[in-house]
């Protein structure tokens, strides 16, 4: 996946304003360092909730967190082997 449409994606996810990066490898370390963030907030979330529908809709939110967040990795580090 291109560095520019990930950015958008995460951008999206967050409800950021879109903004010209120009520095990509640093908006996305940004960008994975925010998942982070959001990954453990609804680890959290979940493991206080007790209802079944909203344990649902938090871990569906969790898996698509965590698949951006190693999405985002995998291109630092692909990043990372070509410089």
């Amino acid at each position: 996946m291109a560095v520019k449409k990930y950015l958008k994606q995460v951008a999206e996810l967050f409800h950021l304003r879109k903004e010209k990066c120009k520095d990509k490898k640093v908006c996305l370390e940004e960008a994975v360092n925010r998942l982070q963030g959001r990954q453990a907030e609804l680890e959290a979330r979940l493991a206080e909730e007790q209802t079944d529908k909203v344990r649902d809709k938090l871990s569906k939110q969790l898996k698509v967190v965590v698949a951006k967040r190693e999405k985002g990795e995998r291109i630092l580090r692909e990043l990372a082997d070509n410089t």
